[in-house]
């Protein structure tokens, strides 16, 4: 883990996902692993006492689903949906997120979504001329 690792959270009610899941953000350089859970209350409860940068998010959950927890969200995070149901593609980009991603996971998808959060992260955290792919025109 690097210092500059992005905290990330699972939010994923099957257990057999949440494992997939956490193996991969495990052997990431870019990502710290902070805690899973299977449903939004504990994430909720996560959020407000760890500092989470990326939320990796299934949409299906028991009790509150994914959506819901996006609307209860009072701080931006990174949010990547991680569903079996392709129809919630279009409402997912309504909300922001940065990439969805569909079940079963493709190790390469999962690498290209991360990417595109450490780009932001990176772009968040620099002014646009102290970027080195800053073009003057």
């Amino acid at each position: 883990m690097r210092d500059s690792s992005l905290n990330t959270l699972i939010v994923e009610n099957s257990k057999v996902h949440c494992t997939i899941i956490a193996r991969m953000v495990q052997n990431h350089d870019d990502l710290n692993l902070v805690a899973a859970c299977s449903n939004a209350i504990d994430a909720n409860r996560i959020i407000k006492y760890h500092k989470i940068d990326l939320i990796l998010l299934d949409i299906e959950m028991p009790f509150i689903d994914g959506f819901h927890l996006l609307d209860s969200l009072d701080q931006k995070i990174e949010v990547i949906i991680i569903s079996g149901n392709s129809n919630y593609a279009l409402k997912a980009f309504d909300y922001g997120v940065t990439d969805f991603l569909l079940k079963p996971l493709n190790i390469d998808r999962f690498n290209n979504a991360i990417v595109k959060v450490v780009i932001k992260q990176y772009m968040k955290g620099n002014k646009i001329e102290d970027d080195p792919f800053y073009i003057y025109l």
